[in-house]
């Protein structure tokens, strides 16, 4: 699989990092490789925002809760 460190958005609101995300999910069921998001907190935004916002882009926890997955 692969980890994604930090997927950092300059224009919050307008919709870029749930469309990366979409693209994302889309490469992975095209071919089988499983990416991996560990929310960490930067900025304004808080962990549990990203928690949220991964949840509603198809990644759910996994690794001992520590990672995202969207497998």
């Amino acid at each position: 699989g692969v980890e994604l460190y930090k997927i950092e958005v300059f224009n919050q609101g307008q919709g870029w990092g749930t469309t990366l995300l979409g693209l994302l999910n889309e490469i992975t069921k095209e071919t089988g490789i499983t990416v991996y998001l560990r929310p960490v907190s930067f900025g304004s935004t808080s962990i549990e925002q990203l928690r949220k916002w991964y949840s509603n882009n198809g990644f759910k926890r996994c690794c001992k809760n520590l990672y995202w997955s969207n497998k």
